[in-house]
């Protein structure tokens, strides 16, 4: 069984056709495999790269002053810092 999670986009991978569809509700596959376009290409999950944020000021100067998380900067620049 293979489970299609809703909001997933899928595209097909052949340029001419295009097809793509968004699943709306949740749905399992017989058989473990991608679905089929019209055209009969197996399509592929659509892939959206990560993306990085920063934190707001006010967060990293809260991560800074952790406890746990000082030990652990202090620990790592040590351990670079020894030949």
């Amino acid at each position: 069984m293979f489970t299609l999670q809703q909001g997933d986009r899928w595209i097909c991978p052949k340029r001419a056709c295009g097809a793509e569809f968004m699943v709306l509700a949740p749905s399992e596959l017989q058989g473990g495999r991608n679905p089929r376009c019209s055209c009969g290409s197996e399509m592929r999950r659509h892939y959206e790269a990560p993306t990085v944020q920063k934190l707001p000021y006010d967060d990293a100067e809260n991560v800074l002053h952790d406890p746990k998380i000082s030990q652990e900067l202090r620990v790592s620049r040590e351990k670079r810092s020894k030949p």
